[in-house]
This record gives structure tokens, C-alpha cells and sequence, in this order.
């Protein structure tokens, strides 16, 4: 690595540690019009530098809309460049529930999984339960991650589950009208938070390789 690629890729994750992702764009492009690889840019200079902003945020340093915009700009990266298809990333399917339109929660937790490498199939709000299961069996998906803010859609996260066994699907529900002892009732895993909700898929991953 020569002294302008350090300093360069310094440039990187500076821009990235304060939010300023147009800057992040301009600095990896010329990066990358020099010859860096962008798998390697991305391993070893974007998803450091993006980790150590979610560590920012989780101790109220950094204020949501930054990592929610780090988000777009991994999935952009990665997108543009092909990188998660060649690194087969592991999918998972997130949204809210049928008859929840509620979004706030569940767009941390897909932002969240972006950051940690995961490619993510967010089916919005108001989702059906037949779409949650046909996406992730269209790409091979072992995970569905599904929210419901109002008590509502517990009777949709109930309907989701049940369709769900005899396939190899794990089921992660969570949002304001559940809690542990429903998710149990139900057969489904639970997670509080999106930093729980991204532990339990990284386990669940690293049980099935």
C-alpha cells in the first residue's frame, strides 16, 4: 500500500465516522479509479469505519439518520459493485407485519443487519404473510425478521409462524406489542432491539455453515 492509498483510505474513514457520505463517495471512487480492489476497500477500510459509527451511536453519540445513512450507502457500495453476490452473503427477509404500517423500528434493524454484512430484503410495511415466506424462499433465506408495533399484528406474526414450520426458517419477531413470553407462545425467536436482533442472526448463521 503506498502512502497516497493511506492516506486516502484515512480520508475514507474519516468521512464516514462524521457523517459525510458524499465525500465518502467522491474518496472511494478515486480509490477505486487507482486499482483498489472494492471487496478489499469494503473489508478492510468501509465496514471498520461504519462499526466503529454504530459503536457511536449505541453509546448516543451518533444520532440515527447518520446510520441509517450509512446503510444506504453499504447497500449502494455493495450493490454497484456485485460484492455481496460474490461473497454469498447470508439473506434475511425483514418487515412489518399484515395490518401494521409501522416502519421506524423495523428500518434500524434492517440498517443495522446492512452494516454486519448481510444482504437484506425489506418488504416494507403491511406485509402479508404469503410474501414474507415466497421472498425467502425465492433467495434461499433461512431467516425472517418480522415487527409489529400494534397488538394487531400479533395475530399476523402467529399466521407468519404457522406457515413458516416444515421449512428451514427461523422466524425473529419483535416490536412494541411483543415481548419474550409471546414469542414463545408462538414458537417464534425474540429479539428487543436491532444489536440483539443482529447476535441472534449472526448465530443462527454461524449454526448453519
Amino acid at each position: 500500500m503506498s502512502a497516497e492509498d493511506d492516506s486516502l483510505f484515512k480520508k475514507i474513514e474519516d468521512s464516514i465516522l462524521i457523517g459525510r457520505f458524499q465525500d465518502t463517495r467522491a474518496f472511494v471512487k478515486e480509490a477505486m479509479d487507482n486499482g483498489t480492489d472494492p471487496a478489499s476497500l469494503l473489508e478492510t477500510v468501509i465496514v471498520p469505519a461504519i462499526k466503529k459509527l454504530v459503536e457511536r451511536f449505541d453509546n448516543g453519540e451518533v444520532y440515527l439518520p447518520t446510520i441509517v445513512a450509512a446503510s444506504n450507502f453499504l447497500e449502494e457500495f455493495t450493490t454497484d459493485q456485485n460484492i455481496a453476490d460474490q461473497n454469498q452473503a447470508p439473506v434475511v427477509t425483514i418487515g412489518t407485519v399484515s395490518s401494521d404500517i409501522h416502519e421506524i423500528g423495523k428500518n434500524i434493524c434492517a440498517s443495522m443487519l446492512r452494516v454486519y454484512g448481510f444482504r437484506v430484503e425489506d418488504l416494507g410495511a403491511d406485509v402479508p404473510s404469503e410474501k414474507f415466506l415466497s421472498v425467502a424462499v425465492k433467495y434461499g433465506c433461512h431467516i425472517i425478521a418480522a415487527s409489529a408495533a400494534m397488538k394487531g399484528g400479533l395475530k399476523s406474526q402467529r399466521e407468519l409462524v404457522d406457515m413458516a414450520k416444515g421449512d428451514d426458517i427461523t422466524v425473529l419477531i419483535g416490536g412494541a406489542s411483543c415481548n419474550p413470553r409471546w414469542a414463545e407462545s408462538i414458537g417464534a425467536s425474540y429479539s428487543k432491539d436491532a444489536a440483539e436482533l443482529v447476535r441472534i442472526v449472526q448465530s443462527k448463521t454461524a449454526e448453519s455453515d
